[in-house]
């Protein structure tokens, strides 16, 4: 595994980052890194993208995995620096879960509503079946393995419940919808918090067996779950 980066290098970011959880860090965090190590192999095929779904779904999760792995091999690790890779799938991917439309746009990810449904006839469960939540499995379990707890791996971008909830109800609908009518919207957010948790429950049982630990979008490391409001 061709990394700028050694397993005892783990104990000291353990240490570090667990003393400023702990408010007894005398310096702030320096996660420093630079992308100029040459990785000892050729180019992968498969062009690096920052955004996952802008893969195909045809392209196989363990390639990507194979890509990313390349790309790891070029970056130098400095001060509290680590690697760490979050499958990016957008922020607030929760919403393609649920059936919203998913949309790849100039390197970044858009999600839209399926159609024109009113708050009080949207209902959130959980379905299994979902193509963007098995994708973002499939990645999540190829790239835990590829690097078996070399590589901190962060919980996707799950988002927050009302940024969930805008997806179906963008812009100024959302707003009128807290004043017209209240109760569904509070219904629809109670609904994301469950699904939310059952989500970070799935990825994590994927991702927790070989991580060194817990990281977010940020990327700031923890001994134990944690994830940004």
């Amino acid at each position: 595994m061709n990394l700028d980066f050694e397993q005892s290098r783990w104990e000291k970011i353990r240490e570090d980052y667990a003393r400023w959880w702990a408010g007894e860090l005398d310096r702030p965090l320096l996660y420093i890194t630079r992308k100029d190590r040459d990785p000892g192999k050729p180019t992968h095929s498969l062009p690096w993208r920052k955004y996952l779904p802008a893969y195909d779904f045809s392209v196989p999760a363990e390639e990507i995995a194979d890509c990313l792995a390349y790309e790891f091999g070029r970056f130098h690790y400095y001060g509290d620096g680590y690697p760490q890779l979050r499958p990016n799938f957008g922020a607030g991917v929760i919403a393609a879960f649920l059936g919203g439309r998913l949309e790849t746009r100039d390197e970044t990810v858009w999600f839209f509503p399926p159609d024109e449904s009113e708050a009080k006839n949207i209902r959130f469960s959980f379905d299994p079946e979902n193509i963007w939540y098995r994708r973002v499995k499939e990645v999540c379990r190829a790239v835990t393995e590829r690097w078996n707890g070399m590589v901190q791996i962060a919980m996707t971008d799950l988002g927050g419940n009302l940024d969930i909830v805008s997806s179906f109800r963008p812009g100024t609908k959302l707003l009128l919808d807290l004043y017209d009518c209240p109760n569904e919207i509070k219904r629809l957010t109670w609904e994301a918090h469950d699904l939310w948790w059952q989500y970070f429950n799935e990825f994590d049982s994927i991702i927790r067996p070989m991580n060194p630990g817990y990281d977010s979008w940020t990327p700031i490391f923890s001994d134990t779950p944690y994830y940004m409001l």
